[in-house]
């Protein structure tokens, strides 16, 4: 787990915008890691993810599509990197319907992890094959 850590750091360091979600230890701002998924994704994996993304200095948080009030772009809002955490492909169908344009009109680096084929825009392939594999 500790490797995923690291990539999403280094995905985030890549990434074009600047977090939002408070200040490291060294007062630099943490880099912000965004999963937007649904209700078939258990919190608990989610809350794990989030410890180990902490203890790395990356903030990460989730979204459901299918609860999440709002508009999506708002989702979408001061994260570096978003991950689509879409095991199924209903569940893949749902999330891309809820968000509409927002991904491609924020223009927040991506990665759509499952439900289909593997899916980036602004990552590196090479980074992105590396955070599918986990």
């Amino acid at each position: 787990m500790t490797r995923l850590i690291h990539l999403l750091l280094a995905l985030c360091l890549l990434g074009a915008g600047t977090a939002s979600a408070g200040a490291a230890e060294d007062g630099q701002p943490r880099p912000l890691v965004r999963i937007v998924t649904n209700g078939f994704v258990l919190p608990g994996k989610l809350d794990r993810i989030a410890r180990f993304a902490d203890e790395a200095g990356v903030a990460l948080d989730s979204v459901r599509a299918d609860t999440a009030p709002g508009e999506p772009a708002a989702w979408l809002a001061g994260a570096d990197l978003v991950i689509l955490d879409t095991p199924r492909p209903g569940d893949l169908a749902m999330v891309r319907q809820r968000l509409g344009t927002a991904l491609s009109d924020t223009g927040v680096p991506w990665v759509q992890v499952g439900g289909g084929p593997p899916a980036l825009d602004r990552v590196a392939p090479e980074h992105a094959r590396r955070l599918i594999a986990y």
